[in-house]
């Protein structure tokens, strides 16, 4: 595929931000369109969006697997939605053939390690990947990536995925 037909692949935020963006040439995936909120001004941003010609494209099972296990390797798996998880595999399924777009520190993080390539919408991109570990708020515990949103054993405070250190 010629550079000038390449796809652009869009997260929730490049839907609604992205300017200058030939329709016809973006994907999404189901999940995204579900978090765009109908009626309002986003909604009808996704409504010219798919008039003019975004392709929503279902993510396969074996991409979002891999996706699932660079994120899961990270430590940042408890931080990606389903959305996130969906565009990344659409992006992996699809891969060479274009460009995720994405404003989310973490979907590009993971894209990075993946071999995606991507770009920020509106803010600035990544410098470096971050591993993330879950570490209790009150008295500073380490658990696996897995307990983060739990409460913990020792002092009922709230488990909290944190950067690793170096």
């Amino acid at each position: 595929m010629a550079a000038a037909e390449s796809l652009f692949f869009l997260d929730t935020a490049a839907i609604l931000e992205a300017v200058n963006l030939e329709a016809a040439r973006c994907r999404t995936a189901p999940e995204v369109v579900a978090e765009v909120r109908p009626g309002g001004a986003t909604g009808r941003r996704l409504e010219q969006m798919l008039a003019a010609g975004l392709l929503v494209v279902a993510a396969t099972p074996e991409g979002r697997m891999k996706v699932q296990a660079a994120a899961k390797k990270a430590g940042s798996l408890a931080r990606l939605s389903e959305a996130d998880v969906s565009i990344l595999a659409l992006s992996v399924d699809l891969a060479g053939s274009g460009e995720l777009l994405s404003d989310d520190y973490t979907v590009l993080d993971v894209a990075k390690r993946l071999g995606i390539a991507a770009r920020p919408v509106t803010k600035e991109g990544i410098g470096k990947t971050k591993d993330w570990a879950a570490r209790c708020r009150g008295c500073g515990r380490r658990y696996g990536a897995g307990a983060a949103g739990t409460v913990c054993r020792v002092c009922g405070a709230e488990v909290r995925l944190v950067p690793r250190r170096g």
